[in-house]
């Protein structure tokens, strides 16, 4: 058996979660595989980002590109710019909220933790679940926070709080406050 084109196993489950592994395990050929995987631990790639190369054919354009470094390394520089960062735009469809007229926050969080794993996913990489409706005190008067979560690259807590509609300075004051109640007592 020819291993020239196999990646080390303890190098793909060190870097690589199982979602990785499961959409190239998906792959034919296994030149192809390989490149993938190569490439998503080079670039850190999320499961959408890899997901994204897959389905745009990055291994065949890299194969015909006259400069496939220079494709490859803008790929990642794209990827790797801002890391660690935090998105500005999430795409949740994946948590399945049906059509209704108006969706309100509980639909919004319950939808969230019923589709726990692949909304940390679409997050980013190392984002962790802390908790839900964690009650805090600040100046006697008990607040909870929609969710915590940690973030393992940016060493720090994430605090959402989820809203539904136009984003106005009450929500702004709100999220100060808990963020500040993490600063200090958190």
């Amino acid at each position: 058996m020819n291993h020239k084109f196999e990646t080390p196993a303890e190098l793909l489950i060190s870097k690589l979660s199982f979602s990785h592994i499961r959409e190239i395990m998906m792959l034919d050929d296994p030149l192809e595989r390989f490149f993938y995987e190569l490439e998503c631990i080079k670039g850190t790639w999320s499961v959408r980002e890899l997901r994204r190369q897959i389905d745009t054919k990055l291994f065949i354009r890299a194969g015909i590109s006259q400069k496939p470094e220079q494709l490859l390394q803008k790929i990642h520089d794209k990827e790797c710019g801002s890391k660690p960062s935090i998105k500005n735009v999430y795409a949740l469809e994946f948590l399945g909220l049906d059509a209704k007229d108006e969706v309100d926050e509980s639909d919004l969080e319950q939808a969230i933790m019923d589709h726990l794993q692949e909304f940390l996913l679409e997050l980013g990489k190392g984002f962790c679940f802390e908790a839900r409706q964690k009650r805090i005190l600040i100046d006697d008067e008990y607040f909870f926070i929609d969710l915590v979560l940690y973030n393992r690259n940016l060493h720090c807590n994430v605090i959402v709080e989820l809203k539904v509609g136009k984003f106005s300075i009450e929500h702004a004051a709100q999220l100060n406050a808990y963020v500040s109640y993490y600063k200090f007592e958190g």
